[in-house]
C-alpha cells in the first residue's frame, strides 16, 4: 500500500470504506465456509484474507488520525500567527452593541461546544468507530452477538452517491456444475473484446478436499475437449456493501487454453491457473 501522504483525506476515507466493505465480506465467506465443514487449510487461507484486510483497514485509520492531526496543528499556527498580528496593535476598548442595548445574552451562548469524544477522536475520524471495528472471530460465530449489537448490512458502510456504480474488486464468478471452484477462489477476470467472445479466469491451483484430486487434472482435461459438453460461468457485480447489481451470464463456455504460474523459490505467491474461455453467447440480469 503507497505512503498515506500520497493520498488526500477524502481518498483516504474512500479506500477504508471498500476495506472494510471486503472485510465484511469476508467474514461472511468465513462463516459460510465453517457451517459448510470446508477443510482447515482453505479456513486459514481465508483468516489470512481477512488478517490482511484488518492490517489495511488499521492503517488506512492510522493515515485519516494523521492527516486529521495535521490539518489541526496547520489551523493552530495559522491563528497563533493571526493572534500575534493583532496582538501588536492596540486597540480602542468599544462596547458591543448588545451591550449597549443592555442585552444579557450574546450570539455564543448558542453555540456548540466541543465534547470530550470529539477531543478524543477529532470529527473527521470519528464516524470510522463502527461496530465492525470491535468484532473478533468468535463473536462472528455467535449469531447472539450479531443480534445484540443490531448489525446489518444496510448499515455498513455508509451509503454514498457512488452505491449504484460497480467496482473492479467487487465481483463474484460462478462455474456450472463441471467445476467445484469457490467463488472466493477466482483471483481476476479479463476480457479481451478484441479477440471476440472469448476471456480470462484466473483461478488459484488447489486440491478438492472432497475428492481429493487437484482442480488443474479437471481444467487440464477440458481443454480443447471436444466430447466435453459446454459449462456456464456467471458474474456477480456488487455494490460496496456487497449487494447484488446485476449478473452477467456466458453461455457455451470452453476451455481453449489453460496457462499455469511458474515455479521457482524466490517467489512464495499462491500457484494460479489461467485459463482463457470462449463462449457463445452473453446475457445481463439486473438485480430485483
Amino acid at each position: 500500500m503507497a505512503i498515506g501522504r500520497t493520498y488526500s483525506k477524502s481518498r483516504l476515507k474512500e479506500m477504508l470504506n471498500t476495506r472494510m466493505a471486503e472485510y465484511q465480506m469476508l467474514n461472511k465467506t468465513l462463516i459460510e465456509m465453517i457451517e459448510k465443514g470446508s477443510s482447515e487449510a482453505n479456513i486459514d487461507l481465508l483468516k489470512n484474507d481477512i488478517a490482511e484486510k484488518q492490517e489495511a483497514i488499521d492503517t488506512l485509520k492510522d493515515w485519516i488520525q494523521q492527516k486529521v492531526e495535521q490539518e489541526a496543528d496547520k489551523k493552530e499556527i495559522k491563528e497563533g500567527e493571526k493572534a500575534s498580528m493583532y496582538d501588536s496593535i492596540k486597540k480602542k476598548p468599544r462596547l458591543t452593541k448588545s451591550v449597549k442595548m443592555g442585552v444579557s445574552n450574546n450570539l455564543y451562548d448558542s453555540i456548540k461546544k466541543e465534547t470530550s469524544e470529539d477531543k478524543e477522536y477529532g470529527e473527521d475520524f470519528a464516524p470510522y468507530d463502527s461496530p465492525y471495528n470491535h468484532l473478533n472471530y468468535e463473536d462472528i460465530y455467535n449469531a447472539s452477538f450479531v443480534a445484540s449489537k443490531n448489525i446489518l448490512c444496510e448499515d455498513f458502510p455508509p451509503k454514498d452517491q457512488y452505491g449504484d456504480v460497480t467496482r473492479t474488486n467487487r465481483f463474484l464468478v460462478r462455474f456450472g456444475t463441471e467445476f467445484k471452484i469457490p467463488e472466493w477462489y477466482v483471483r481476476r477476470v479479463s476480457f479481451f473484446s478484441s479477440l471476440g467472445k472469448e476471456m480470462e479466469i484466473s483461478v488459484f491451483d488447489f486440491v478438492d478436499s472432497e475428492t481429493n484430486r487437484p482442480i488443474v487434472a479437471d481444467i487440464l482435461g477440458m481443454v480443447n475437449n471436444t466430447h466435453i459438453a459446454p459449462f456456464s460461468v456467471s458474474i456477480d457485480h456488487l455494490d460496496p456493501t456487497g449487494h447484488l447489481l446485476y449478473t452477467e451470464r456466458y453461455h457455451g463456455c470452453k476451455i481453449k487454453e489453460a496457462m499455469r504460474s511458474d515455479l521457482y523459490y524466490e517467489n512464495d505467491d499462491i500457484s494460479t491457473i489461467d485459463m482463457q474461455i470462449t463462449y457463445s453467447d452473453v446475457s445481463y440480469e439486473a438485480a430485483h
